[in-house]
């Protein structure tokens, strides 16, 4: 096999203060739901603008809310959804200014822009991506419909990230990527989920390997008291 040939890959170091609480069979998991989520928008998408449009899953993991924020320019597009029984919870959906502007343009029945302009959206332009935005967050719903209950409903746009205020500065944060192309543009949408709306399908798997353990155990002081008084009352004859 030739070096060309080689996967190239990224070590990443291991915090041990504060590890990832996305393990390998999480991560698994997740990747296949969340390739699926992008397969149901795609299709979507193409229903409704009859051009060329492609959604993948980019990469899954797990970040702050202060780094989530870091990663995003000055003036964007970032969609703030709330859950519909706890309004302090709030999940983030940021979509490239570029790749906003792109969208716009097909889902309006435009023709691909050659220079998008560098600006935020404005409220009519806010309001026709948020269609966009509305059934990204639906396919969201339904891929924790099992694990959490978000009944997720838009709250507000941002452009200023300062603003989005999704979080505390350093919650833990998922972080999902998607990699969007539409015409010839492409970019990244991205959506960041408090872990602690999640807690139920994280600890579901640290709960059985527990009870995992607690079936594969030895027989603990209990049992061998028992089997010790059992031995004593058996009526064996020892012959050397």
């Amino acid at each position: 096999m030739s070096d060309d040939a080689v996967e190239e890959r990224t070590v990443v170091p291991y915090d041990f203060r504060d590890p990832s609480r996305i393990t390998p069979d999480r991560q698994s998991r997740l990747e296949i739901a969340h390739e699926q989520l992008a397969d149901a928008v795609e299709r979507w998408v193409r229903g409704q603008v009859r051009a060329p449009f492609d959604l993948v899953l980019g990469s899954i993991s797990q970040t702050t809310y202060r780094q989530f924020l870091s990663s995003l320019p000055d003036v964007g597009a970032t969609y703030v959804y709330h859950r519909r029984e706890a309004t302090a919870d709030s999940v983030a959906l940021s979509i490239e200014p570029n790749l906003a502007f792109h969208l716009l343009e097909r889902m309006a029945g435009g023709t691909p822009l050659k220079d998008p302009p560098s600006r935020a959206l404005t409220k009519l332009e806010t309001a026709v991506v948020q269609l966009f935005t509305d059934r990204v967050m639906s396919e969201v719903d339904y891929v924790w419909g099992d694990s959490a209950t978000l009944d997720l409903q838009f709250s507000r746009f941002e452009s200023v990230r300062e603003l989005i205020e999704a979080a505390e500065v350093d919650e833990d944060l998922m972080l999902v990527v998607l990699q969007c192309t539409v015409g010839e543009t492409s970019g990244t949408i991205q959506y960041a989920l408090p872990l602690r709306l999640i807690e139920r399908f994280l600890d579901a798997e640290q709960d059985q390997r527990a009870q995992l353990r607690q079936r594969l155990a030895p027989d603990g002081p209990v049992e061998s008291d028992k089997a010790t008084r059992l031995m004593r009352q058996a009526n064996v004859t020892v012959q050397a």
